[in-house]
């Protein structure tokens, strides 16, 4: 599986701490031009992660967002 320099970088968080909370604003913080970095680029991301860990899970966030939303594998 091949990852960009963004997915990198939020995997390597996930790996270390087990969870990411603020997926899409992390995600975005990473990305060369945020407002290319679109809500399916990260539930691509999204996928790709739980194809390496299965049992990750995603939470949205409270007002519906990917922006606060949880991703967690452990």
């Amino acid at each position: 599986m091949r990852l960009g320099e963004n997915q990198k970088l939020v995997l390597e968080i996930l790996e270390k701490e087990g969870v990411v909370e603020n997926l899409g604003n992390t995600y975005r913080n990473f990305a060369k031009s945020a407002k290319q970095t679109t809500n399916k680029t990260i539930l691509n991301f999204v996928e790709k992660v739980k194809e390496l860990y299965p049992e990750a899970s995603l939470t949205i966030g409270p007002r519906g967002g990917l922006g606060t939303a949880t991703l967690r594998i452990r």
